[in-house]
């Protein structure tokens, strides 16, 4: 009856005013879901760091936080939240699509216990479930994974093209003393590591059925943002988009699977003979002179070695979830110091989740990442295009964390491109998406 009268009600409503009603209802309404998504990203993207411009060091920053960005995060999980429990039924789905993942979720609580400093913690705890549920949110309307990469891809290169604005121009922090740009960002491998994901979104773009004219904006943005990727002077980002480049090639030979699954690792084997082989080669002098890097990974090693030591106090359940590296942490005082300088984190994702979660919380992390490179494969026949962003989204990522760290960083971009590529490729997440385009 209520449905009646609403409807007799709009049809005595002014053409124009009715269609613009229905227009809201069905098509601006249900863009709503991917607000709180854009507000997140928009805000690592473009927020200038509160570091730049101060005499903060890095540790005090983390210990500190961000007031804005409080705010701006609070109101984005605050929304995604509403339209979560809106949808019937769109929790109970996640709890049984992402069984790992909770899992995570859940250890990582548990450390918040015997952390050096809960309340720290237990905020950046709240900050990794917000995550998940905004980009949950941004998954429930039908066709969604086709959007988001949209999203991602639009505010990716916008943030590469303010770069180039700002490191031509001269503006603020844009070039370091060194010569290498680094744009809007606070240090330029960061600057490095957004180029080298902005070129895996687009590298796609080129083998797919798309519009001229997307394939010419797909051009120059790759153009733009190759050379932003080069000036950084990021080592370790070019290294690694030159892996991912390689792995999309063989993907795309015209081999049978099982030769293509023999050839995909060899980049990531390649990859790992850079990382481990410090015996002073002819080779390996070659190879660190081409990108003017010394063979200690600009003192990285020294780092891994000493940090070893401080991590095997809590080898087994970890020293609490994202709370190490902050000021009032007495071993990562005592670790700056026998350094002496303040790396703010283990230059190594697998050290940091192992000092962090321990033993217990890195298996369940490699489970993590294991279920999801297994399903960013398979998405790959559901959605050629969407399946090998999210797939070497995953394997950059893998690669990157052996010389920087963005797992379970809040803050860090590669940590939230990691979970949108898990959130998205979950199996169940195939009979959701509505809009195929099966392209393999």
């Amino acid at each position: 009856m209520a449905y009646a009268s609403q409807s007799q009600a709009q049809q005595n409503l002014h053409p124009a005013l009715r269609n613009f009603l229905l227009g809201l209802r069905y098509k601006f309404m249900p863009l709503l879901h991917y607000l709180p998504l854009i507000l997140v990203f928009s805000f690592v993207l473009f927020a200038p760091s509160p570091r730049m411009g101060t005499d903060l060091t890095k540790m005090e920053l983390q210990a500190m936080g961000d007031m804005n960005k409080r705010i701006i995060f609070s109101i984005a999980f605050f929304l995604a939240i509403l339209a979560i429990l809106h949808k019937h039924g769109a929790f109970k789905r996640f709890l049984v699509e992402q069984k790992v993942l909770v899992l995570l979720l859940a250890y990582a609580f548990l450390t918040v216990f015997w952390a050096s400093s809960s309340s720290v913690a237990l905020k950046r705890w709240f900050q990794f479930a917000g995550y998940v549920t905004v980009i949950w949110c941004a998954l429930l309307p039908a066709g969604s994974p086709r959007r988001i990469l949209k999203i991602l891809r639009f505010l990716f290169t916008s943030a590469i093209f303010l770069s180039l604005v700002m490191s031509l121009l001269g503006k603020g922090h844009s070039i370091d003393a060194n010569g290498a740009w680094r744009g809007l960002f606070s240090h330029k491998n960061i600057l490095g590591q957004v180029c080298a994901i902005t070129l895996i979104m687009w590298l796609p773009a080129f083998t797919s059925k798309n519009s001229w004219r997307l394939w010419l904006y797909a051009l120059a943005s790759s153009l733009i943002t190759f050379f932003m990727l080069l000036k950084s002077n990021s080592a370790t980002a070019l290294v690694i988009f030159v892996l991912a480049f390689v792995g999309w090639i063989i993907f795309y030979l015209p081999f049978r699977r099982e030769i293509k699954a023999v050839l995909l690792p060899i980049p990531a084997f390649l990859f790992l003979f850079w990382v481990t082989n410090f015996q002073v080669t002819t080779i390996e002098d070659m190879f660190f002179n081409s990108l003017h890097r010394e063979t200690s990974f600009t003192g990285r090693t020294v780092l891994w070695e000493a940090f070893m030591e401080t991590a095997g106090a809590h080898t087994l359940f970890g020293s609490g979830f994202n709370s190490f590296w902050i000021s009032n942490n007495e071993n990562a005082q005592h670790l700056i110091q026998k350094l002496g300088w303040d790396p703010g984190q283990a230059h190594n994702g697998y050290l940091d989740i192992l000092n962090e979660l321990g033993i217990i919380g890195g298996v369940i992390f490699g489970l993590f990442l294991l279920q999801t490179l297994i399903r960013t494969r398979r998405y790959r026949y559901i959605d050629r295009e969407v399946g090998t962003v999210l797939f070497f989204t995953i394997f950059s990522q893998i690669l990157y964390n052996y010389v920087e760290t963005s797992f379970c960083r809040i803050s860090s971009l590669g940590w939230l491109v990691v979970l949108v590529a898990a959130v998205m490729a979950s199996s169940a997440n195939y009979n959701h998406t509505t809009t195929r385009h099966n392209q393999s």
